[in-house]
Parts: C-alpha cells; sequence; structure tokens
C-alpha cells in the first residue's frame, strides 16, 4: 500500500487530527466556547486542573480539540486570558479502546510529555529550597508524589554522572532489578 510520503507530499493531506506542533482549530465555534467555558471553570476552582474525558462518536472532533487545547501557545494565551497566576504543563493523552495495559499506556504518556529534564529540573528547584539532609529533601519531594517513588527520586538525583540515562531508564521502567540496585534504595516493587 502507498503512503503519501510515496507522491512526494510533505503533509498527510487527509490527517484525522492536527499536527501536535501546529495550533490549528477547525471552525467549530460552539464546541470550542463550550470547551474554553469547561476549562475557565476548572482552572478557576481549586485545586485548579483540568482532568477531562471526552467521548464521542468517531470523526467528532475529540482528538483534534485536546490537540489544539494542549498545545503551550493555546495554554499560555487560555492563561492570561483567564488572569491565572501560574503556567500550566498541557498534558494530553489521546486513547483510543481497547488497550493492554491502560495504566502503564497512561503513565509513560505523561512522563514522556513532562520530560525527564523538566523532572530534574524540578527536583534541582525543590531541593535548593531545602534543608541539606537527604531525609528532608525526600520528605519534601514525598509531598508531590508516593514516598517510595521520592526515595528513588533523590537517589538517582544524587548520581550526577548519567543521571539523566538512569531517570529515563527508571521513568519509562526499562531499568533493570540490578541496575536499580546500584542506584540505591531504588525498586520496581
Amino acid at each position: 500500500m502507498l503512503a503519501w510520503k510515496d507522491f512526494n507530499l510533505k503533509d498527510d493531506p487527509f490527517m484525522i487530527a492536527p499536527p501536535k506542533d501546529k495550533p490549528i482549530w477547525a471552525d467549530r465555534e460552539y464546541f470550542m466556547r463550550q470547551l474554553k467555558d469547561a476549562m475557565r471553570r476548572s482552572l478557576l476552582s481549586s485545586p485548579s486542573r483540568i482532568v477531562a474525558c471526552i467521548w464521542g462518536d468517531w470523526g467528532a472532533g475529540k482528538t483534534h480539540a485536546m490537540t489544539y487545547f494542549s498545545h503551550p501557545t493555546v495554554m499560555k494565551k487560555l492563561v492570561k486570558d483567564f488572569r491565572l497566576e501560574s503556567s500550566l504543563l498541557p498534558i494530553s493523552i489521546p486513547l483510543t479502546f481497547p488497550l493492554g495495559n491502560v495504566l502503564d499506556t497512561i503513565y509513560l504518556d505523561i512522563i514522556e510529555q513532562i520530560g525527564v529534564d523538566r523532572i530534574i529540573e524540578a527536583l534541582d528547584k525543590l531541593e535548593s529550597k531545602t534543608v541539606r539532609p537527604a531525609e528532608a529533601f525526600v520528605k519534601k519531594v514525598s509531598e508531590y508524589m508516593d514516598p517510595r517513588v521520592a526515595e528513588a527520586f533523590v537517589a538517582l538525583k544524587a548520581q550526577r554522572s548519567q543521571r539523566q540515562l538512569k531517570f529515563r531508564r527508571y521513568l519509562s521502567m526499562t531499568a533493570s532489578a540490578a541496575e536499580l540496585g546500584k542506584s540505591g534504595r531504588c525498586s520496581w516493587n
């Protein structure tokens, strides 16, 4: 079967959803207003976060809408329009069912979209505001995540050489038990 690249086209002319790198809205103004209103209400409530689950018929525009609203420039504009104080990290995970392991799929998509660099940067920022003993840092990180994961993050973060590779392997669940054991107190159990 021939693909669009075989015809020397730059893009797929029949894409189901817009490319993730370009915020494109496809003329459904009423639907856009409904989504913006729902997002505004959610972001202005406490805690200000959105967990949206949109379902509908095939071709209804679900993936298109979430791709659009997950684009960083669109999210920055919404933050400005809604007069919010903090920036948001949009994460969009389109799922088509049935899936093998739904939780692993969601987890790995979230980690991929946040990015190891951003996680390490957040840990560095948090560590700079924490008293030096490792236990105090683990306790502080545990306020944001499961204590066992916090302990693993702190142990991996402490290893400056190759820490991004180890973090990436840990977060993507591809690190071996021996590799995690060498990192100190990290495990999958």
